[in-house]
């Protein structure tokens, strides 16, 4: 690194960049205290420059942030790189050091070709005793999942183990807006979750190891795997990480690697189980639809075997004459499903038997109708859906010609049909060139009405009657006696010492003594 200074730790605060340097002349890691800036600016200004190789302002110094923030170092003029450039160098040295540490046996190099024609150049290389390389990459720009697979597959094919380690700042660690707190997947750590490697975000400053996992659910347990578009957010201390057969991980991404292997083997079972089943549905349904082919087939020819013995039979001949020679076509009625019967021969059949004779507005009742065409016909299995589907169609189809009455019900939906008197249906709707036989219930009405003129008649010629005389006035029962009472002399008995009635003069009840007069008097006087 130029001017031999070692990055221990960075981070980006706003506008300034705070690095961490450790002099060229040698010595030991310092964090600057609070309060202690202005005593380090001359000796930074003299002794630490940027990290950066290609940094275009390498020149420190100290700034005072306390007690906002802490104090620390920036660059004398501004830097010339992101942040990100200072970050991958940190992490490589840490990575490194970390690796020369724990493994003092192997070979750790910082920006390590692969092989002599440079095909790869790994960030950190480490070289163990039996030869065995793992490389580690350092990812803060962003990548596309073409090229990392083809860095990919170039370690593999040298033998190499490559180790990836994504940017805890930029392009690759961004939140999920839709899922806050959890961290959103590019595609090309979408593509790796996918090949089963772990996910690895790698802070240089606080030395901490993140990794994204999702609960999956399975019955009848859920589990913690790698995640697919988005995850939980979990971070370990670097200490916790080791280098193993399997490559580079803490127990925590070994168990989401391993838990991860057997949702997967889950998975795969439970759809080999689903398509076993699909399969066999498919097969039980083309046997279904094959019975269906073979059943139409013999409706069809059943239903043209019929055709020809109804068109030359006497039945229809004799129908034909009593519609006037011409079949209505709401008797002929095509169906999407049609009855392996004649559509003639079983809808003329219904109408004359179950619904001509009915009077008007009273309700089709169905249910008889299909019991009918079961036990007439032939119609195959289920022949009681097969004659309730046909005779419902049917209905709705003469119901638009007004040969019929259809309501249909507000809350359930269901139709109701109604009978419709030949003889209110409009001119030419019931067999052209036929008049409309009378219903009884017409010749009913007509013959009241009949009546009804004749007797207005009788009264209209029968002499006008005389009033009645005048009947007298006919006196309660009461009122006479006490009328024939005086005519009769009849005087009230004074020795009784009752009071009389100041109405009628006779002697009072004790009960209206008060009162002074009979009630019944009253009301004659008002």
């Amino acid at each position: 690194m130029q001017h031999g200074a070692e990055v221990l730790a960075a981070f980006q605060d706003g506008e300034t960049r705070l690095v961490y340097a450790r002099p060229r002349t040698g010595g030991s890691l310092w964090m600057l205290p609070n309060g202690e800036a202005k005593k380090h600016r001359a000796f930074t200004k003299a002794e630490l420059v940027c990290p950066v190789h290609d940094c275009a302002e390498p020149k420190l110094t100290t700034v005072a942030r306390a007690p906002r923030k802490r104090d620390g170092f920036s660059h004398l003029a501004g830097g010339g790189h992101a942040p990100e450039s200072l970050f991958h160098l940190q992490a490589k040295q840490r990575i490194a050091d970390w690796l020369t540490e724990h493994y003092p046996r192997s070979s750790v190099h910082i920006e390590e070709q692969s092989d002599t024609n440079r095909t790869r150049i790994a960030d950190v290389m480490i070289t163990g005793p039996t030869g065995q390389r793992i490389a580690f990459e350092v990812q803060y720009s962003p990548i596309t999942p073409e090229k990392w697979r083809e860095r990919h597959d170039s370690y593999l094919e040298q033998g190499i183990t490559d180790i990836w380690l994504w940017g805890h700042h930029g392009a690759n660690l961004k939140e999920d807006r839709q899922l806050p707190g959890t961290v959103k997947l590019t595609p090309a750590q979408q593509l790796v979750a996918e090949l089963g490697q772990p996910l690895l975000w790698f802070n240089p400053v606080l030395g901490g190891i993140g990794t994204a996992s999702q609960i999956r659910y399975g019955a009848p347990w859920s589990i913690r795997t790698l995640p697919v578009g988005s995850g939980d957010f979990l971070v370990e201390p670097l200490d916790q990480f080791s280098l193993a057969n399997d490559g580079f991980g803490s127990e925590l991404t070994r168990r989401l690697l391993a838990d991860t292997v057997r949702f997967s083997e889950w998975r795969e079972k439970r759809d080999a189980e689903v398509r076993a089943q699909q399969k066999a549905a498919d097969e039980m349904k083309a046997a279904e639809a094959a019975r269906e082919a073979a059943e139409a087939s013999r409706r069809q020819q059943q239903l043209e075997r019929a055709t020809r013995v109804w068109l030359g039979s006497e039945q229809r001949a004799s129908l034909l004459r009593q519609m006037g020679g011409t079949w209505p076509e709401w008797l002929n009625v095509t169906l999407e499903e049609p009855l392996p019967v004649p559509a003639e021969q079983w809808q003329s059949a219904v109408y004359i038997r179950f619904i001509i004779d009915l009077a008007h507005n009273n309700t089709i009742r169905r249910e008889p109708i299909i019991t009918w065409l079961k036990g007439e016909y032939r119609l195959g299995p289920r022949p009681r859906e097969r004659a309730m589907v046909a005779l419902y169609r049917w209905l709705m189809a003469i119901s638009k010609r007004g040969i019929v009455r259809r309501q249909e019900h507000k809350w359930s939906g269901r139709s109701t049909f109604y009978a419709v008197d030949p003889a209110y249906l409009p001119a030419g709707g019931w067999f052209p060139g036929v008049n409309p036989p009378v219903s009884r219930r017409l010749e009913l009405e007509r013959s009241l009405e009949r009546r009804r003129q004749e007797r207005i008649a009788e009264l209209a010629a029968r002499p006008p009657v005389p009033p009645p005389l005048p009947v007298p006035e006919q006196l309660p029962e009461w009122h006479a006696r006490i009328r024939a009472a005086r005519e009769a002399g009849l005087k009230p008995r004074s020795e009784s010492g009752l009071r009389k009635c100041v109405l009628c003069g006779i002697a009072l009840d004790p009960i209206y003594m008060d009162l002074g007069y009979h009630p019944y008097c009253s009301r004659t006087r008002r």
